[in-house]
């Protein structure tokens, strides 16, 4: 995605999946869609659920009617689970693993996701599945009926060797990806090893998702302007297309950072243009960059440097 309204932006999503709720264009990414249950994911949008639902007080959009916008309203406020819509091909590249998950590898914990006896889909059962869902398994899987895919993030509690995420782009089933040691043994933070009969156990391990997102940022508080907007040039691939790289907010090993992005996509003047809904992005206070979420105005956190780190 390199361009404002690239050809795939120009289309609406399927609205037929949690994670494929969206509208088209600007509003594509601006007018947020119930698609995910975490807060993690989804921050304080996560109250509204992932059916595609309307919140707003028009009382001409049914309630109950999916694949309208949780309020028909544009907002910068956009949460990880936005990304996701597009962003979940490959289901192991880009967001997903920002999220801490990966494609489900349509085996482990199959039990629960399989009928007990083997179906064989017709033809027209095959063909019916594939247009909803590519992958061919889905046609003899559970999760190929949408009212059970609703649910697979809820059949968490009996799994024994993983978690299933709340989102399911395309169709797609997506599992977590916890800390192991090489034996496979969970591991806590401490590096202790979980015992498997343990009831939390997965409360209990690292879930790896990417250390920005634990302290509460969403993708858009590193990607904005011309990292979601593109600058009307195409790129061979993403990272050829971001303005924004470590050193910009973290500085190097040599001097704290100058807030002017140094990616391939251009430089941007971080700290005088680049504001969120509650004020400014940037904020030095002394030696100590902080950084303003553009989720709440509650919200910030200081930005370690790597310089304090030597």
């Amino acid at each position: 995605k390199t361009r404002l309204h690239d050809p795939l932006l120009g289309f609406f999503g399927s609205n037929d999946h949690p994670g494929d709720y969206r509208s088209s264009g600007c509003s594509a990414c601006h007018v947020v869609y119930a698609n995910d249950r975490s807060p993690t994911n989804s921050g304080w949008w996560s109250k509204f659920g992932h059916q595609g639902l309307s919140f707003t007080a028009d009382e001409s959009i049914p309630k109950t009617e999916r694949g309208h916008p949780v309020m028909h309203q544009f907002t910068r406020s956009i949460p990880s689970s936005q990304c996701m819509n597009c962003h979940m091909h490959q289901g192991n590249l880009f967001v997903s693993p920002y999220l801490g998950y990966t494609w489900w590898d349509q085996e482990t914990d199959g039990e629960l996701m399989y009928p007990k006896e083997q179906h064989n889909p017709t033809d027209t059962e095959l063909v019916r599945s594939t247009m909803e869902n590519p992958e061919a398994a889905a046609a003899r899987g559970l999760w190929g009926d949408k009212a059970f895919l609703d649910q697979v993030a809820e059949l968490n509690p009996q799994l024994k060797h993983t978690q299933f995420a709340d989102y399911h782009g395309h169709g797609w089933v997506f599992r977590a990806i916890f800390k192991h040691d090489r034996k496979g043994n969970l591991l806590d933070l401490d590096d202790n090893k979980i015992d498997n009969d343990d009831s939390k156990k997965f409360t209990k391990a690292v879930h790896l998702k990417d250390v920005h997102l634990a302290h509460g940022m969403q993708c858009g508080d590193c990607h904005f302007d011309v990292d979601v907007h593109g600058n009307g040039m195409l790129y061979g691939e993403p990272r050829n297309a971001t303005a924004i790289t470590c050193i910009d907010c973290h500085g190097t090993i040599n001097q704290r950072p100058t807030l002017i992005t140094s990616g391939n996509a251009g430089q941007i003047d971080l700290a005088n243009t680049s504001n969120t809904p509650f004020g400014p992005r940037f904020v030095w206070e002394g030696s100590k960059l902080f950084q303003q979420s553009s989720m709440s105005p509650d919200m910030r956190w200081e930005i370690p440097q790597t310089i304090d780190t030597i």
